[in-house]
């Protein structure tokens, strides 16, 4: 994963650990995962 200079994740890095996230988590928790992952772009 990559910082970025603001101190956030890339993009790319924030949508791959948000599809991570989703297959362990709760059926209510991973429409919320599938939003925050879909607020940026893949690359």
């Amino acid at each position: 994963m990559k910082w970025q200079a603001n101190g956030e994740l890339a993009g790319s890095d924030l949508f791959a650990l948000v599809c991570e996230l989703e297959r362990v988590e709760t059926e209510e928790r991973r429409h919320e995962l599938w939003r925050l992952g879909h607020r940026y772009p893949q690359g």
